[in-house]
């Protein structure tokens, strides 16, 4: 993730902006980290993708 997004991402439940907290870097790119509104609600960021979601991805493929 590009850390000028920053400023643009909002909280989907409060829409409040975010404080990134114990960010991990790969050269300029948020690879990891938490993404943290005022009220104290927090996204994790994996691989450089913020989870806003906390839907079981697997689920959605059912039985193979």
């Amino acid at each position: 993730m590009k850390d000028w997004l920053l400023p643009l991402l909002r909280c989907p439940k409060s829409g409040s902006r975010f404080q990134l907290n114990d960010p991990q870097y790969d050269g300029s790119e948020i690879t990891g980290g938490n993404l943290t509104n005022p009220q104290g609600i927090s996204y994790s960021i994996i691989n450089g993708i913020p989870r806003f979601g906390d839907y079981d991805y697997a689920t959605g493929f059912g039985l193979q």
